[in-house]
């Protein structure tokens, strides 16, 4: 067991930070940014021609700033189309410098996009069972892909999902269609994995992966809480009785995760279980306690207190618990 209160350094929350460095501003006024948009009709309305984007990518595969006329002879256009397409990209997505032209971060998001096969493919997988067994059961797993939307879902227990996806999901997320290319079974799931925690991890410090944008969240709680023979609450239709939402306040990119799937990032947690079997990477961690069938299929999250609320997180790990719990923030309250 591992003990612990908010003063210790495992369970410190994100109020209680004695003993941490932090941020000693210079100047007591704070800068204010101004940001300037152009409108998305504008904008699309620029990149919305053959020989523009192909001039973008043209620009993506160089390793340094191309002169006019050699970026030129690398497109079949004839001069006057050409100079009047580069001065339609210039300033908002590519840059003329002393040395020659060169991508601004829009031109390379353009390009970045389109490669992730987003506006561009339109991928269709039928769930197929993949050789790996369900991290929670134990039973087979079968995965999809449909509609820019990567679904695991177990053959036989309820998953962690509800709502109007598959019965027995418990991975079912937006992932770019590049994300299929050269990758079978596995290696999808373990990318797909590695791509939703990615983004899980930066909405729990507060910035969107989508745009940059502030991410807050919240987490629910179902009041009458009570699963049918399919696994759901027949109030919530969600699997787990609490969970936890985060969106981002400006471009609306949200992620949904039960309570514990966050605790698992915990230093606590971590180390905890690498004590008990070490591991060389967070990747491996994921491939670890997804192969020890009691680990996530044996956490449990319980409600030891509704006002304020007070979620405890128990991890099993060969034959021992971690529990942590935690607020309506998710700040650590107790670790033991």
């Amino acid at each position: 067991m591992i003990g612990g209160d908010r003063g210790d350094d495992l369970s410190r929350g994100h109020d209680d930070l004695s003993g941490v460095n932090q941020w000693q501003p210079t100047s007591s006024v704070e800068p204010a940014f101004a940001v300037e948009d152009t409108s998305a009709s504008d904008v699309f309305g620029i990149i919305a021609n053959e020989t523009r984007i192909e001039i973008l990518y043209t620009l993506w595969e160089q390793d340094e700033p191309i002169s006019f006329s050699a970026l030129r002879d690398e497109l079949d256009v004839d001069k006057g189309n050409f100079n009047y397409h580069l001065s339609m990209l210039e300033g908002h997505f590519v840059d003329r410098t002393p040395d020659g032209y060169e991508l601004r971060a829009a031109g390379t998001h353009v390009i970045r996009t389109l490669l992730a096969g987003t506006f561009t493919s339109d991928p269709v997988v039928e769930l197929t069972e993949i050789g790996l067994p369900c991290p929670l059961c134990g039973a087979p797993i079968e995965l999809g892909y449909e509609n820019e939307c990567l679904t695991v879902r177990c053959t036989e227990c309820p998953g962690v999902i509800g709502g109007d996806v598959p019965q027995g999901a418990f991975m079912h997320h937006q992932f770019p269609p590049a994300g299929l290319s050269d990758r079978a079974g596995t290696e999808v799931l373990e990318a797909a994995r590695v791509h939703y925690e990615t983004a899980l991890l930066s909405m729990l410090q507060g910035v969107c992966p989508a745009c940059g944008g502030t991410a807050t969240r919240e987490v629910h709680v179902c009041d009458r809480y009570e699963t049918t023979s399919a696994g759901r609450c027949g109030k919530c239709a969600s699997v787990p009785g609490h969970w936890v939402e985060h969106v981002c306040g400006n471009c609306s990119f949200r992620r949904w995760c039960t309570v514990w799937l966050p605790v698992l990032f915990h230093p606590a947690v971590i180390s905890f279980v690498y004590e008990r079997r070490p591991f060389d990477s967070l990747l491996d961690l994921r491939r670890l306690l997804w192969l020890t069938p009691e680990c996530l299929g044996g956490i449990t999250q319980e409600v030891v207190a509704e006002e304020p609320l007070r979620i405890r997180v128990t991890v099993p790990f060969e034959g021992e618990t971690v529990s942590v719990t935690v607020d309506e923030d998710l700040n650590t309250v107790a670790v033991e």
